[in-house]
């Protein structure tokens, strides 16, 4: 039995603890929340709450340097971004202690700022939006005659942008929207792009998830499609496996390999119905939200990497499993809420995934305190959201 350390968030954080247990594997969970729900599962052997501040991580390092004694040679996987980044920023006092599954700091921010990672697809010929930096309103307005609106503002990382908007982008309609938004972006220190909007419907997005071995060759791969998501929020609501799209996998491994990349990632395209081409949006070097639809297909990642980073084995090359379908415990209510309202023939279109084989986000019943505690949690905002005006002073 090995040692994995699953450093994390939510429902991304409780499926690669799943996966780890599921891979007989010791599971120790480090989380920033004190109300964390992965932290609920029964699946983890042992469990730590820590202060985690980007600004002043000098003790975050320290906690790990202090726990390597009981913890060296552990597989360390950090699964949000901003533990990511950490992790590669400070792989040099680390990786002694532990193995850790992340991409170096010079490549990793390659990858995350997708304004260096489509200038990348520029340069050795993977399809990919068009975009224009832009670092000033007199940047804008020197543009603005010469954009196709609708067209887009996407950050270059989207982590600290989805903090402040609660949405991966910003969708504008002519010059004067394309200024006002801008101005408010910077009012927030964030840095964005103008990009064109890649058309076509949400099933349109396909996903390459792959794991490369120490020597770039594949461990794994399937491929996924958005079926449904939440238009709020951009989130997954449905994906499902399917077969494989084989310009899809040439372009993501040719940016892989571009970048040296070794370990998991979900490399996401979306087609172009104008021409038809499949066009990279963004590469996830990080578990996903959906990322207990892995077992289901067949593939356990970390099994994977455990076995090749730490035992030093090459595993036999896995490819997924094709048709099934998992589906976001909660944004699904609201999907079929949407439905129920929607014109007829939507309800039927609903339900077509719940036919298929399927899988949710947070198990029921095997593993059922995760799910509890995020019910709780839907149940309080809607509360909020409902009921929550504060009472006038008397």
């Amino acid at each position: 039995m090995g040692r994995i350390v699953v450093f994390g968030t939510g429902v991304v954080a409780y499926g690669v603890i799943e996966e780890g247990a599921k891979a007989g594997h010791q599971v120790i969970h480090v989380s920033a929340k004190s109300d964390d729900i992965a932290a609920r599962s029964n699946l983890i052997d042992e469990k730590h709450v820590i202060h985690f501040n980007e600004m002043a991580d000098a003790s975050l390092v320290e906690f790990f340097l202090r726990k390597s004694a009981q913890w060296n040679g552990a597989l360390l996987i950090p699964v949000n971004d901003q533990y990511i980044v950490f992790i590669s920023q400070h792989l040099a006092e680390l990786a002694p202690h532990y193995v850790c599954t992340v991409q170096p700091w010079e490549t990793h921010q390659e990858i995350i700022s997708k304004n260096r990672l489509y200038q990348r697809c520029y340069d050795i010929g993977v399809p990919a939006p068009a975009i224009h930096e832009v670092h000033s309103a007199i940047d804008v307005d020197g543009i603005a005659d010469k954009l196709a609106y609708p067209c887009i503002l996407k950050p270059y990382q989207t982590p600290e942008f989805f903090s402040v908007y609660g949405k991966k982008m910003i969708e504008v309609h002519d010059t004067a929207e394309l200024l006002e938004q801008f101005a408010d972006v910077q009012s927030h220190n964030l840095d964005v792009m103008v990009s064109e909007i890649i058309p076509g419907p949400v099933e349109d997005l396909v996903t390459y998830v792959s794991c490369l071995d120490a020597s770039g060759d594949v461990l794994a791969e399937f491929f996924t499609q958005k079926v449904r998501e939440n238009t709020a929020y951009g989130v997954a609501s449905v994906i499902k496996t399917v077969e494989p799209i084989v310009e899809i996998r040439e372009s993501s491994l040719t940016l892989l390999r571009h970048f040296s990349y070794r370990g998991f990632s979900c490399a996401e395209f979306k087609r172009d119905k104008r021409d038809g081409v499949y066009k990279v949006i963004e590469i996830n070097s990080r578990p996903v939200l959906y990322h207990r639809l892995f077992v289901a297909a067949g593939i356990n990642i970390v099994a994977l990497l455990h076995a090749n980073l730490v035992e030093g084995k090459k595993p036999a090359m896995r490819a997924g499993v094709p048709g099934i379908n998992w589906m976001h415990n909660f944004t699904e209510v609201y999907a079929l809420g949407n439905a129920i309202r929607s014109s007829s023939g939507s309800l039927k279109e609903f339900f077509r995934p719940y036919r298929q084989p399927h899988i949710f986000g947070l198990p029921f019943f095997s593993d059922p305190k995760p799910f509890m505690s995020m019910l709780r949690r839907e149940l309080r905002s809607l509360w909020r959201r409902k009921f929550g005006r504060k009472r006038k002073k008397s």
